[in-house]
């Protein structure tokens, strides 16, 4: 397997964890207010991607990014909320 291609799987796996997890982070948003998920969704893919640089083999790659994409996926529906919060009804 080409270098090309590993590269191109663990992107996908990345993309596609964070994806459909954020359809579940949504629908927890919406009836879990919390301020933890914005907290967990900068930490989480801020450690996981830091780590990936001494990851000892290929497994340990793959789910360093998809605990990644589950972080990503916990922010971006609550952020979006509280963006919505700041911004008022002048949005």
């Amino acid at each position: 397997m080409s270098y090309n291609t590993i590269a191109g799987r663990l992107i996908a796996i990345s993309t596609v964890f964070n994806s459909l997890s954020q359809l579940a982070f949504g629908w927890i948003s919406d009836h879990v207010r919390s301020v933890h998920f914005l907290t967990l969704g900068i930490l989480l893919p801020s450690v996981c991607i830091s780590l990936l640089g001494v990851a000892p083999s290929i497994s340990a790659v793959v789910l360093l990014l998809s605990v990644s994409g589950i972080g990503i996926a916990s922010f971006h529906p609550q952020a979006t909320a509280q963006a919505t919060n700041f911004a008022g009804r002048g949005k």
